[in-house]
């Protein structure tokens, strides 16, 4: 984790909820969380902290993987766990946590960017159109975003080698991708929230010739869950093989997720 605490991831956890949803607030971040707003306003602010069991529920309810659950929770047990002995042990998990973190090279870093960011694809993928223009302000106007946020986005793709400049003008290079074995969750997560909440302004803002955006929900036998996550990934990749005489970036989002609840009524 690229955090110092469990309070910075936190904070830094509610700042990507805002930059998703402008109108989302602490109240919200609270409710999903189960706590009282005002608790969570203190937590934040270093005014107070989480119980161990407090935080194996805010570890479920996050959705963190064994890695930043054991992260999470030995951080929070190295500043309040009340008992000296189990204190000391969260410290010493806590520790080598840092030390392991510390291998992280910058470049790890900066390809946790890339993969959390939806407009660093963009551009690689703008690269393809027969229009294509190198030029910074060029590239915002088409993306609807800040020309200093593409400056920085091809600095860090240049950096990683995934798009090089040849006589002025970008060209992807994103078949060379190797990036880090331990992608954090939160990275990806943040990556596909970014782009149903693109597809949720498109239903209002693309006329419907211009996108496809449907649904339906379905029963389904969950020994063939496998197999129909296998069904998805050929389509999606066989779709993005057709892509000559590109005149338009496009997102294919698909979201195949359980609506019943786990436990039994």
């Amino acid at each position: 984790m690229e955090f110092d605490n469990y309070k910075e991831f936190l904070n830094d956890e509610l700042s990507k909820r805002k930059s998703i949803n402008p109108s989302y607030s602490l109240r919200a971040f609270a409710a999903s969380l189960k706590l009282d707003h005002s608790r969570l306003s203190q937590v934040l602010q270093g005014k107070k902290g989480l119980s161990v069991k407090a935080g194996l529920e805010l570890s479920k309810i996050l959705g963190l993987n064994k890695k930043e659950k054991e992260w999470f929770i030995s951080s929070i047990g190295s500043a309040h766990a009340r008992k000296l002995k189990d204190k000391k042990m969260h410290a010493t998990n806590f520790e080598k946590f840092k030390k392991n973190s510390s291998s992280y090279s910058s470049l790890d870093l900066e390809y946790f960017k890339v993969v959390s960011d939806w407009y660093h694809f963009a551009i690689l993928e703008l690269t393809y159109l027969d229009d294509f223009n190198s030029d910074p302000k060029w590239i915002a106007k088409k993306l609807s975003i800040e020309k200093t946020v593409v400056d920085e986005a091809i600095l860090r793709l240049k950096k990683l080698e995934l798009i090089t400049e040849i006589n002025g003008q970008l060209k992807d290079s994103f078949f060379n991708l190797e990036t880090p074995t331990d992608i954090s969750s939160r990275s990806l997560r943040k990556y596909n929230a970014q782009l149903i909440n693109k597809a949720l302004a498109a239903i209002i803002e693309k006329p419907i010739d211009e996108r496809e955006i449907t649904s339906t929900i379905f029963a389904i036998d969950k020994n063939n869950l496998t197999l129909f996550k296998e069904k998805i990934r050929t389509f999606k990749n066989d779709i993005c093989l057709t892509n000559n005489n590109a005149d338009s970036v496009y997102a294919l989002n698909i979201q195949f997720f359980e609506l019943t609840n786990k436990e039994n009524l």
